[in-house]
């Protein structure tokens, strides 16, 4: 269930938290009783809470990735199991997103999870501190979206580029916005996003697939972090419903083959550059999408509010929130930009 980084195979960290608070308390519960526990379990159980600490947002979230949501949910549970269980691991011994510790923290804050495939580019453990999530790898055995590439930022206490998640099962056009290109911040090719679940096995979930992924790179010096990778299993509609048997003809039909490849510079406590290149044959739309995050004043419907995001010409989107941090995109490139705001 779990790779050799910690992270397990679903890839969506919501699906690695559940089963492992299980599987942790029969560890709690065996220790107390002095029942001998196969080692190996042992292993498994602390990378398992570390791949939650080393992935969590600042503010103490786990990261919202594939198959999670609509509310956050934290890892203080956890790394508090952790902390009983593991107590010379420093990863577990400060609370992580707790204002009142804003010193604390581990000597490693970046982590490369590199079967997974998720990058963390971590300025610090306290919760104003920068961060991002680089999804660089492996599609998962269940739950997937399809959002290779994808980004979340957050930074000075707040996420400020945000994956909205599966907010719900349901049966209806929604499904296709959380699970497909468009809810993620990716690239769309002539409005078509990623269709990795064309060519994915349930009965031989790995097949084709290399740990760490082919494409992924990751160099981290002193004062930056370069890391890159690339989604090359084509464009197509996707238009079916969540419970379903396989790519409809149609949706085969409208395959395209175009690679991308993103690479993302981070200067540390500064700013990120983003780097995205289309390889493929013809002239094709190219939409990149950024989702701004909400502004949560507090967590229930009357404390969410979707926040002021501003449009500066052809190559810039600002929030412009009061009293809380905001992000800028600055688009560069070519004279056909166009900007636009849904």
């Amino acid at each position: 269930m779990y790779f050799p980084d910690g992270v397990n195979t679903e890839n969506s960290f919501y699906y690695h938290a559940f089963p492992l608070e299980v599987q942790a308390e029969v560890f709690s519960l065996a220790k107390k009783l002095d029942v001998a526990i196969d080692t190996s379990w042992t292993g498994v159980i602390e990378r398992g809470i570390e791949a939650l600490v080393l992935s969590t947002l600042p503010d103490g979230s786990k990261p919202m990735v594939s198959d999670v949501g609509p509310a956050k949910s934290y890892i203080g549970s956890m790394q508090k199991l952790g902390r009983e269980l593991f107590p010379e691991n420093e990863l577990f011994i400060h609370p992580v997103g707790i204002p009142e510790y804003p010193d604390a923290g581990a000597e490693q804050k970046s982590h490369w999870f590199k079967d997974a495939g998720y990058g963390i580019m971590r300025e610090a453990w306290p919760h104003y501190a920068q961060y991002m999530l680089f999804d660089m790898g492996y599609y998962g055995t269940n739950h997937q979206h399809e959002d290779k590439l994808n980004l979340i930022v957050y930074a000075e206490g707040r996420e400020l580029l945000h994956d909205p998640g599966i907010y719900r099962y349901s049966n209806d056009g929604f499904e296709c916005y959380f699970r497909g290109g468009r809810g993620h911040n990716v690239v769309l090719i002539d409005g078509l996003g990623q269709r990795r679940d064309m060519i994915f096995d349930k009965e031989n979930p790995y097949a084709g697939e290399d740990f760490p992924d082919r494409d992924s790179r990751w160099v981290e010096r002193e004062k930056f972090i370069l890391a890159g990778s690339a989604y090359r299993n084509g464009f197509a509609e996707k238009n079916h419903s969540l419970w379903y048997y396989g790519p409809r003809p149609e949706e085969r039909a409208s395959l395209i083959d175009i690679h991308h490849e993103r690479k993302v510079l981070w200067v540390k406590g500064e700013y990120w550059v983003v780097l995205d290149r289309l390889l493929g044959p013809g002239e094709h739309k190219l939409e990149q999408l950024w989702h701004f995050s909400p502004v949560v004043s507090s967590h229930d419907a009357s404390g969410v509010s979707p926040g002021v995001v501003k449009l500066i010409g052809n190559r810039t989107a600002v929030g412009r929130n009061p009293a809380v941090a905001d992000i800028a995109v600055m688009q560069v490139g070519g004279g056909d930009l166009k900007l636009r705001k849904e």
